[in-house]
């Protein structure tokens, strides 16, 4: 659980240009992005054409996910509330190159009944150039029964703790 920060809530609207969210990010806020993960660019993660591989971020997304998950609910989290992964997007706003480090910075975006999103906005470090935004929803599911099931109350009540009124 090395290399990610706690950042304080700041709260912007949305669809705000990236100018605004880079500066959020390079004044210590990012926007409701209360989870930051600092990943690494290695050359495992670049193609051909000497940048980040567009696979690699869908590596980064669930890694910065898995330290969120375990920051709120501990080492055992998953096991309490397990989801599975329904959708992903990712639009990609810059190359990424080998050894930056980028910011991945994590909101939730809503919570319904069995299903949870999650936004992202990936930013290199030195400079604050957006990278890459993304979007995941996750689904509540037991996995013994092979079925979706209800969001628990108490998870709803440790997400809203830690994320302090980001969600909707």
């Amino acid at each position: 659980m090395k290399d990610k920060d706690i950042i304080p809530n700041r709260h912007w609207a949305v669809g705000e240009s990236h100018d605004k969210l880079k500066s959020a990010f390079l004044d210590g806020g990012f926007m409701d992005y209360r989870f930051v993960a600092t990943i690494k660019v290695y050359f495992r993660d670049i193609d051909s054409m000497g940048h980040v591989n567009n696979a690699a971020y869908l590596s980064y997304l669930e890694i910065a996910r898995m330290e969120l998950y375990e920051q709120i609910f501990g080492e055992d989290g998953f096991q309490r509330y397990p989801y599975i992964l329904a959708e992903v997007t990712v639009k990609y706003k810059s190359p990424a190159y080998i050894r930056e480090r980028l910011k991945l910075g994590i909101a939730v975006s809503q919570i319904k009944t069995k299903s949870f999103e999650f936004s992202y906005i990936i930013v290199e470090e030195k400079t604050g150039r957006v990278v890459a935004e993304a979007k995941t929803v996750q689904v509540m599911f037991d996995y013994q029964k092979q079925k979706t099931v209800e969001i628990p109350e108490e998870w709803r009540r440790k997400v809203q703790e830690f994320f302090k009124g980001a969600t909707s």
